[in-house]
């Protein structure tokens, strides 16, 4: 079937599946096909949404429309959420309309074995929730993403916090990541993109409004490939930004991390770094991890760089571990 998501005109709600006080619910073994720009999955938080169940459907053909939508194939804001073996695909690197596969909200979020591919972003990890009569709070605890596949990804996790909003317990482990760069470039990125979002990496920040409590990043492969030349393009900016694992805010928001552990992570070929970090780390433990042929940016040899205050000058100092 074909879903266009609506008309871009009037701002009409682009979703197939939408929940709100939802609770028990399943989509199980679904197919759904030629989406452009839509919410397939949206499960809203309000009124105590709990205890959904997203698994083994199928989400192909993303993207591709005329315009791009910020959408997530697969949206949860409840409490307790199991999201796994699902399989999202956009129709080639780069569609419009293709921007993040999963967004994960609430507390209790066992996203699990999925693959997605051809996604701008693979999934957004958030520290926010939907305030209810009996849980008037918006603190996010326990979210796990394990042995997720991703392929053809500009980034792969984004840590999304909001401000004065807690945020604990984060499990990010084994999965396998392999990011491209010029199929996004050639395309040319959405506008929300530029200066730091415009960097590919691993898992990185898109926003960062508030600190975070206990976080494992564990066992993980980023393999970046796929890029060229077209590095030079204007649209790409914030070098340093572009690490296997890049905790670093665009401002001088220095809102950190406590008690993180990043171990037995692999990194290969990282435009930048294969760790970076510009936050308040608070008892970080960096160990037996694994990054090959960081800094390839040092390498660039295209025409002058254009005239962007997050453009950084492509330097033998981004070749660090």
């Amino acid at each position: 079937m074909d879903y266009d998501g609506g008309a871009v005109e009037t701002g009409s709600l682009r979703q197939i599946f939408a929940f709100s006080g939802a609770k028990r619910f399943k989509v199980h073994g679904c197919t759904f096909d030629n989406v452009l720009g839509v919410w397939v999955i949206f499960n809203a938080g309000a009124d105590g949404s709990s205890d959904a169940t997203i698994t083994n459907n199928i989400c192909k053909n993303v993207g591709g429309n005329n315009f791009d939508f910020d959408v997530s194939v697969i949206y949860t804001d409840c409490e307790r959420a199991l999201v796994s073996g699902n399989r999202v695909t956009g129709r080639f690197t780069g569609a419009k309309g293709a921007r993040t596969a999963f967004e994960i909200h609430g507390s209790d979020q066992n996203v699990t074995q999925n693959i997605i591919d051809k996604m701008l972003v693979g999934i957004n990890i958030v520290g926010h929730k939907q305030a209810t009569e009996t849980d008037p709070t918006s603190i996010v605890n326990r979210q796990s993403f394990t042995f997720n596949t991703m392929t053809n990804v500009y980034n792969g996790f984004q840590f999304w916090t909001y401000q004065e909003q807690g945020f604990a317990d984060i499990l990010v482990a084994n999965n396998n990541v392999t990011l491209v760069v010029d199929d996004f470039l050639n395309k040319g990125l959405p506008l929300f993109a530029a200066g730091q979002y415009a960097a590919v990496f691993g898992i990185g920040i898109k926003d960062w409004g508030s600190p975070i409590t206990r976080v494992r990043i564990h066992k993980n492969t980023f393999s970046f490939t796929n890029f060229g030349s077209i590095l030079q393009d204007s649209e790409f900016a914030a070098a340093t930004y572009s690490a296997g694992i890049s905790l670093a805010t665009l401002n001088d928001n220095k809102i950190g991390i406590n008690d993180l552990k990043v171990t037995e992570n692999t990194v290969v070929s990282p435009l930048s770094s294969g760790f970076y970090s510009l936050i308040n780390l608070n008892r970080a433990n960096v160990s037996s991890n694994t990054f090959q042929d960081p800094g390839l940016m040092a390498y660039y040899t295209g025409g002058p760089q254009p005239n962007d205050p997050y453009w950084d000058n492509f330097t033998t100092s981004h070749q660090s571990g």
